[in-house]
């Protein structure tokens, strides 16, 4: 019975341990998969540990350091109607012990268990919150901060339910999650900087072309009327022309040809199709 027992055990631990490493890596290709900082966030809100009652908060630190909740996710659609009404409701405070206060107070691992449920309601501050978080319930807390370059930008807090708690292996979890939560959020955000850098760049290398095409057109334009006198002076068209008068009107010829050089090869640099 003792080895029955044992060996039940195993298999059960087993089965877990798989369960665990097939949600992660499933996660982890969701989180893989864009580069958007947007669909990175979507991604975010639907994080869980994946037990029966489980549930998450998903709380991010903006630029300017202000906390804003951007989920509370529930594996329970009823329930989720439920947390569907604390939205703008329930914010993070400052004092909380839990979410992205707590972890920028100390940004390690924390779990809130025997005294989760006072943490929750006392973070509640209203008697709406207080009355859907009684019906939820709640187990243990599991905090874990979202960490880029030593920055916390944000916390996941996953919430057991009422009976359950978290265990040695859903910290583990939790924290992979988080881990990497925070690089796909901070490649997403590196690469939308990238892209409005490009963007700046693109638009700045347009006004340069537009300058360039404009300060062309007006130096041309008085040079190729000089170079039209030159030509009916040199015709006779405005009287005849003394020898003395021909070899200035080819000095003034040579001249413009020197000024209207360089402002070609300027227009040969500028890019196909600008227009100019």
């Amino acid at each position: 019975l003792s080895a029955a027992l044992r060996e039940h055990a195993a298999a059960h631990t087993a089965e877990e341990s798989t369960r665990r490493a097939t949600y992660l890596a499933a996660k982890g290709r969701q989180l893989a998969e864009s580069l958007d900082e947007r669909a990175t966030l979507d991604v975010l809100t639907s994080l869980a540990l994946p037990h029966l009652g489980a549930w998450c908060i998903v709380d991010i630190i903006d630029v300017d350091g202000t906390i804003h909740r951007l989920a509370i996710v529930h594996p329970d659609p009823a329930r989720q109607a439920l947390l569907n009404e604390l939205e703008g409701r329930w914010s993070p405070a400052e004092s909380d012990s839990f979410g992205a206060p707590a972890m920028l107070r100390s940004p390690q691992p924390m779990l809130v268990a025997g005294e989760a449920i006072d943490a929750a309601l006392a973070a509640a501050r209203d008697p709406e919150t207080l009355r859907i978080l009684r019906e939820i319930g709640v187990g243990s807390l599991l905090t874990v901060p979202l960490v880029i370059r030593e920055h916390v930008i944000g916390a996941l807090t996953f919430v057991s339910g009422q009976r359950d708690a978290h265990t040695v292996q859903d910290v583990a979890l939790a924290e992979d999650l988080a881990i990497r939560s925070a690089m796909a959020l901070d490649s997403a955000r590196l690469h939308g900087e990238a892209l409005e850098l490009r963007a700046k760049a693109d638009a700045a290398s347009q006004a340069k072309t537009v300058f360039l095409g404009a300060m062309s057109h007006e130096l041309r334009t008085p040079l190729n009327a000089i170079a039209g006198y030159v030509d009916l002076i040199d015709l006779g068209l405005r009287g005849p022309v003394t020898d003395e008068q021909r070899v200035d009107l080819g000095r003034i010829r040579r001249h413009q040809h020197h000024l209207m050089a360089p402002i070609t090869d300027l227009l040969n640099l500028l890019p196909i199709g600008s227009g100019l």
